[in-house]
């Protein structure tokens, strides 16, 4: 299985998305949702922008449903706020019962998102994780859950669908762990993808000061960082609270002899498998392409 993460919904389009068909989990930023982006301005939630990510959705879903059997159309979560706290937050829970019901689940940023996103689903449709057309949001736990160990990924069995595990670990101690998950997660090894490596409540581009209107559309134009090696760090930005966010790679490619990206999905032996865990493959998360 295979899963991506955009931070802009143009990704989807017939020119660029075709490739994302194959995908079964694709994660979506709620910042150019929230903000329209386009700089901060008093509404939270522009209706522009909520029918753009409905019609780029809707479209999306239409080229995949002619492609693939129901079964195999690719699951679309948004991402609550990177940060609980400002305007883009006060945004996504106000508008909450808006704009929810044009995604599958939601892709969780910290680790009281479960039960916020529980208490929201539950005030604007009647049930805890209850959508409007009777089914249920699937619930996805990202790198910031900080996984790294057996123990942690099984706190969350019962709640969560798919659990990334911390990208810092290597890709071979990742796909050890993901054997040991609960047979009710799906694993997600995130260790070929670019993460985000900072959250910052201020804005690492700072081209003026608050409100500078320097983040472009959706905050993808703040500009980047370079280390002493010559590696490039992204900085996304949100235009609602001027906070930010600082991207990196993780590995480039699979180490050699893997196999491949399919490699990292072979089972281990049986004496290195925690009875009653799963034995399935896991989700592992790539870049499509240009992953903004």
């Amino acid at each position: 299985m295979r899963s991506t993460f955009l931070f802009s919904p143009d990704k989807l389009s017939p020119s660029r998305g075709d490739s994302l068909l194959d995908a079964d989990f694709i994660y979506l930023s709620c910042i150019p949702l929230l903000t329209g982006g386009r700089q901060a301005r008093e509404d939270s939630l522009e209706k522009s922008s909520a029918r753009a990510f409905e019609e780029s959705l809707t479209d999306f879903r239409r080229r995949a449903a002619a492609a693939k059997s129901p079964e195999k159309v690719p699951k679309i979560l948004l991402s609550t706020p990177f940060i609980s706290k400002g305007r883009l937050f006060a945004g996504f829970c106000e508008k909450f019962a808006e704009f929810a019901p044009l995604f599958d689940g939601f892709i969780l940023q910290n680790i009281g998102d479960a039960a916020l996103i529980e208490k929201l689903t539950a005030e604007a449709f009647g049930a805890p994780l209850a959508k409007p057309d009777g089914k249920r949001f699937l619930l996805a736990g990202d790198t910031a859950f900080n996984i790294t160990n057996r123990e942690s990924a099984e706190y969350w069995s019962g709640r969560l669908d798919v659990l990334a595990i911390l990208p810092e670990l290597t890709a071979a101690a990742q796909q050890s762990l993901a054997q040991t998950f609960p047979g009710n997660i799906i694993p997600e090894i995130t260790a070929f993808s670019t993460a985000v490596i900072t959250r910052s409540e201020h804005c690492l581009a700072a081209q003026g000061g608050f409100g500078c209107g320097k983040c472009g559309p959706c905050g993808l134009d703040a500009g980047r960082l370079i280390d002493e090696r010559g590696r490039r760090f992204d900085i996304v930005t949100d235009p609602l609270d001027c906070t930010s966010l600082l991207l990196g790679r993780t590995q480039e490619a699979p180490p050699a002899g893997s196999g491949g990206f399919a490699g990292l999905l072979s089972p281990l032996p049986k004496e290195h498998v925690t009875p009653g865990a799963r034995s399935s493959s896991a989700v592992i998360r790539r870049d499509s392409g240009d992953f903004m």
